[in-house]
């Protein structure tokens, strides 16, 4: 409160005085100029909680040599060693790079596809699944021809809210059933950046 001087038997005014000043003090706090600076501050506090949001994380893993590829043409695929990417996702958009130093590839007799890419795996769920789409950087022989290349993909998904964890993955097919093909993977890696919603 007010520091007023009390005059003599005039208690009522000097209450009635301090209860003006507060209501006064009241009304300031009230003003749309205050209002408008705890807006300012909240807006402020929630981007900064959205930037935060706004990650990126990478990981390599090691090499991966695939072994005899059996030529029936059947795509498959191997998880790479080590850990995955787990990170939240409010914005429900990411960004995933994948690629490696050098694919090897032997189609061995006829041809032969080797791939490096990913899966998803969103919270509380148990099975991983592959984006559609070019979410993979890959490498293609034919003729008996042996390449090796550098390759890389960068694949924006709609995962929509919440946590998953990305792990780098390799595939590969073969239709060679004389000479068996083969893939070795160099260095590969993996980057997951959160990205604004379109």
């Amino acid at each position: 409160m007010g520091d007023y001087p009390t005059p003599p038997g005039d208690s009522v005014a000097v209450f009635a005085r301090e209860l003006k000043e507060l209501q006064r003090q009241l009304s300031d706090l009230q003003r749309p100029g205050a209002t408008a600076i705890g807006q300012v501050t909240q807006k402020m506090q929630d981007q900064q909680a959205y930037l935060s949001s706004l990650i990126t994380r990478g990981i390599t893993v090691p090499s991966f040599a695939s072994g005899s590829i059996p030529g029936d043409t059947t795509t498959r695929y191997v998880n790479a060693a080590g850990a995955g990417v787990t990170l939240s996702h409010p914005t429900g958009r990411v960004l995933v790079t994948v690629g490696c130093e050098r694919a090897n590839l032997d189609p061995g007799n006829l041809s032969a596809e080797g791939s490096v890419t990913f899966n998803i795996t969103r919270d509380g769920e148990t099975v991983p699944w592959y984006p559609s789409g070019p979410s993979r950087a890959s490498v293609y022989s034919q003729g008996g021809r042996t390449l090796g290349v550098g390759v890389s993909a960068v694949v924006p998904v709609n995962v929509g809210t919440g946590t998953s964890t990305f792990r780098l993955a390799f595939g590969h097919w073969s239709a060679s059933t004389t000479t068996l093909a083969s893939l070795n993977v160099s260095s590969p890696f993996m980057v997951v950046q959160v990205i604004d919603a379109l």
